[in-house]
């Protein structure tokens, strides 16, 4: 108790000096100087606030261990998913987007076998969700992991797995989603009319 009191003694006398030291510098009186003083502790708390709303909010960093993501940890939560390519190894993860996302980076090839890229992209889209589900479930939390899941295959061999670490980042991947959706359509229109301008140019029957 005698501590907690000599705390608090002691603080207030920091204070105290703070603000005889703004009246000294600033020239101002003593009540102008302590507004300056709670105007600043106001806004520094403001800033503080602004700094850690992109703080998880959901926990969705598969493989911590306590100090570091684990590799061995990340490969086996998502074995089932590497299992689809020829070739898959983990790269690395980290935070994206200002902290609103978290992603996993997998280097990939192809199996040698042809591939329905459109089953096949919601397959990995799939798995990636189950993942989070089973990891979310393991903490007793339920969440749409749908929502809170994007993959991206891409042609340079990368697979890419982002997850919503907040509210923020839910919109950012929906974004992503709409985006793909529509790079999607425009690419079997594309198809489409490549297929008629082939025909039409081919020989008839």
């Amino acid at each position: 108790m005698n501590n907690i009191i000599i705390i608090l003694i002691f603080t207030i006398i920091f204070l105290i000096i703070i603000v005889f030291a703004i009246k000294i510098i600033k020239n101002v009186s003593i009540q102008e100087a302590l507004r300056i003083f709670v105007k600043f502790m106001v806004d520094e708390a403001k800033d503080l606030m602004k700094e850690t709303s992109n703080v998880a909010s959901y926990p969705v960093c598969i493989g911590w261990d306590g100090y570091r993501i684990n590799p061995r940890i990340v490969e086996d939560a998502f074995s089932a998913m590497m299992k689809n390519f020829d070739v898959c190894c983990y790269s690395g993860s980290g935070y994206y987007d200002n902290g609103n996302l978290y992603c996993y980076k997998f280097k990939i090839m192809y199996k040698p076998e042809s591939v329905d890229m459109s089953y096949f992209d919601k397959l990995i889209q799939k798995q990636a969700e189950e993942v989070l589900e089973k990891f979310l479930q393991q903490q007793m939390i339920i969440l749409n992991t749908e929502s809170m899941t994007f993959t991206d295959i891409r042609q340079d061999g990368w697979l890419i797995v982002y997850y919503a670490v907040n509210e923020e980042g839910i919109k950012r991947l929906d974004s992503y989603k709409q985006h793909k959706r529509m790079f999607q359509r425009k690419a079997v229109t594309t198809s489409h009319s490549e297929m008629k301008e082939n025909w039409d140019k081919s020989d008839p029957p």
